[in-house]
This record gives C-alpha cells, structure tokens and sequence, in this order.
C-alpha cells in the first residue's frame, strides 16, 4: 500500500482503519518502540501508516512521529530533568529499573556483568556491566533534536511551546491541550480546566469524540462531569489480575456504596471538596475497607492474608495512580469515574452526578 503525504485517518478504508489505529494507540501506550518491543511487527505497522500517524499526530495534538531504521517514537512536550543522587539507594534503584527498561527495549544489550550489581555493591567496589548500545534508537531517545534545543536556555524555556499571537493560534493551543489531556490522563474533568479549555470541550465534544474514537479505536465516554476514553492505551489496565487490583476494585466499589448513600441521606459532607468527587471520612473509609475484609479476607493471597493494612495501602495507590480516589489528610476523595466500576449498578432518586451512574441522562454518545 502507498501512503500519500496528505492521507489522514478519515481516508482510511475499515480494515485499513483498524490496522491503523492498531499503530496509534502502540506509539501511545510505549514511549519508544524497536525492532523487538513491544512485538516484532509492531514497528513494521507503524512504518506502513507513517504518514497518516504523523499528519493526525500533529494535527491533532502538535506531537511529532519520529521514525528511524529500528526504531520509532512520538514526540511529545518535553520534561524538565530530574536531579540524581546515586549515593542514595532508592535513587540507585530507580537508575536500574530505568536501564532494565533499556534492556527490555532493545536499547541496551548486556554483554558482561549485570545491571542488579549496581545495587548490591559500593560504587567505590565495582558493579559495572558492559551494554551493546542500539545507537539508533538511542539517539531517538533524545528528547529533541540539537536544531531546537539550540535556542533554550533553561530547562524551562524548552516546556514553552510557540503559537501564533492570534485567534487562530490561541485556538490551536486550546485543542491541543484538550486532546493531549483526553489521550494520557485516565478521565479530564470539566471543572479542572482553564475556562477557555472548558469551553471548548465541552462546545466541541461531539468532534472531539468522533475524531479520538478514528484516531485510536477505542470510546470516548462523555458525562456531565467530564470525558474518559475507555481502555485508552497510555492506561494503566484496570480491572487486572492480582490481589491488589481486585483489592483495589472491591474497595473503590464500597466506598462508591458510602458515596451514594450519603447522596441519597442529604449529608453535608456530599461536595464539601473543590475537585470533583464526594468526600469520605475517615470513620466511613476504614468500615468500607473492613466490608471487604470481611467479605474476601479469606480469599486474599498469602502474601497478604496477614497484613490487611498492606494490602489496603496498596490498592489505595493503584487507585490513587488511576486516579478514581485521591486522599486528603485521612479522608479519601471519591472521584466520579470510580462509579463506573460498581459490580450492581442502580440509580437511586434523586440520581447524584456520579460519573457514569447517571445512565444515559448524562452520556454522549452514539
């Protein structure tokens, strides 16, 4: 097949589409893919569709396919750097998971030693190992080319992007920062963007959803308090396998129950927060996850049949990094989206705005 310049996603036939959708939702979901990660026909997908991808791509969220012999990568804003202090042991850790994340890319290939002597040993007795270094893909790596790194300064100045002083530009900044926001962030709530970001989403949701769902095969569900796109492929996967998935599912589910309940009572603590969701205290949140316990203890894994404690603080973090129950001080924050995953849904009168319990009333879609 023989991709023009100008082809984008609207143009794609069905079957081409779904290949196509395949590639863009792998360069979302990995920050960089090779000849071997994340499987041996993923880069040769991308390289067919290079031309649509890099015209949506940019499009639609101003990030730039950068497609080399043996690897590619989609270029997104850039980060400030971290500091590094390798005397320090979780900072020593966190150094060799991010080389084992090399080696599983097919980066780096260990040819002598091990990347795990680095922290068993002193750095004044050793631990080296010796890597092949894929230079290809090392060099896409960067996070932008020398051209437009010559002009930044400071770390800062590089996060600043250009727009056009104009209508048109101010437009163009807004789109992007929405759509960016709906690709990597698990659910974008209307009330936590700028005005002019919540205008547009909300004006232009319909486009919004139709041009998402092309992009990456997968929906975009719309409520009264935001957007989710479901299953979207930078996610984290959830409900998973594991004890502290299931943990996680079976307590955010109770606390939805507490939620609901305070809605349908009139309590006071209902909206007494500023981002969206419904508070718990922290009384009611320990009884949610003792309902569990109660229920499944039995059930848990060995590792933690013993030590509950563990395992609710775990789950709590998996939920915290899904972000569908954030903690404030000792309560807990139950974010809408978190309803979507009750295991009985019902709707209660007067129905709350509970992201994904309102039925239909509040979804757009199809």
């Amino acid at each position: 097949m023989t991709v023009g310049t100008a082809r984008v996603a609207a143009q794609l036939d069905v079957t081409e589409r779904e290949d196509f959708q395949q590639a863009a939702r792998t360069l979302l979901a990995h920050p960089l893919v090779t000849e071997a990660w994340p499987d041996p026909g993923a880069l040769a997908l991308i390289r067919r569709f290079e031309e649509p991808l890099r015209n949506e791509f940019w499009r639609m969220c101003r990030w730039r396919l950068d497609l080399g012999a043996r690897c590619a990568r989609l270029l997104r804003a850039g980060d400030d750097t971290l500091p590094v202090d390798l005397t320090v042991f979780e900072q020593r850790r966190a150094f060799v998971d991010a080389v084992g994340a090399l080696e599983q890319l097919g980066v780096l290939t260990v040819v002598d030693g091990a990347t795990d002597a680095f922290l068993t040993t002193s750095q004044e007795h050793g631990g080296d190992a010796l890597y092949d270094v894929d230079a290809d893909a090392a060099g896409h790596l960067l996070v932008s080319p020398p051209t437009v790194l010559a002009g930044v300064d400071a770390p800062e100045d590089f996060l600043v992007e250009s727009y056009p002083a104009t209508p048109d530009g101010a437009a163009a900044r807004v789109r992007h920062q929405v759509i960016r926001r709906l690709l990597l962030q698990p659910t974008v709530y209307f009330d936590e963007l700028d005005e002019e970001e919540h205008a547009f989403a909300r004006h232009r949701r319909g486009r919004l959803r139709d041009e998402i769902e092309r992009l990456t095969g997968r929906w975009l569900e719309i409520r009264s308090e935001g957007m989710a796109l479901i299953e979207a492929p930078s996610a984290i996967t959830f409900p998973g396998s594991g004890a502290v998935a299931h943990a996680a599912l079976l307590f955010g589910g109770e606390l939805v129950e507490d939620a609901l309940r305070l809605a349908e009572s009139g309590g006071e603590t209902i909206s007494d927060t500023p981002e969206p969701g419904r508070r718990i205290g922290a009384t009611a949140g320990e009884g949610a996850w003792e309902r569990v316990v109660e229920a499944f203890g039995d059930r848990f894994t060995a590792d933690y049949r013993d030590d509950h404690p563990r395992l609710r603080r775990d789950a709590l973090g998996l939920l915290g990094r899904l972000d569908l129950v954030r903690t404030d001080g000792d309560d807990l924050i139950v974010r809408p989206a978190m309803a979507r995953y009750r295991a009985e849904v019902r709707l209660p009168d007067p129905v709350p705005t509970l992201f994904g319990v309102a039925g239909t009333s509040g979804a757009d879609h199809g």
